[in-house]
């Protein structure tokens, strides 16, 4: 009989694997793991490590671009939200000002 299980209990069962683990075994097993990756970086040709390098840039500038965008969102959301207060403090007679200042410059364009 042929058991699966979900991705979901295979990470569940790793993480109770690894903590009934030494610190002494737990660190072994990072530092064999970390050789592994040092180890098969240094067996890949200059040509993929080229490419695995370009794909990493690649990939980060789009990340950065992405936090960036969603940053500038949220920030001038923020500032719509401030100015919406700021306009709701005002008299009547200061937003009337405030709104021909506008109309006016506006005209001028």
């Amino acid at each position: 009989m042929v058991t699966t299980r979900t991705s979901t209990q295979i990470k569940t069962h790793a993480q109770k694997y690894h903590a009934s683990l030494s610190s002494d075994a737990r660190a072994r097993i990072s530092e064999n793991n970390a050789e592994a990756q040092r180890k098969h970086r240094e067996s890949l040709s200059p040509d993929t490590k080229a490419c695995i390098q370009d794909n990493n840039t690649t990939e980060h500038r789009k990340r950065r671009e992405s936090l960036l965008h969603n940053k500038k969102t949220c920030m001038l959301k923020i500032h719509a939200k401030e100015q919406q207060k700021y306009l709701k403090s005002l008299s009547p007679n200061t937003k009337a000002r405030i709104q021909e200042r506008d109309t006016a410059a506006h005209q001028k364009r």
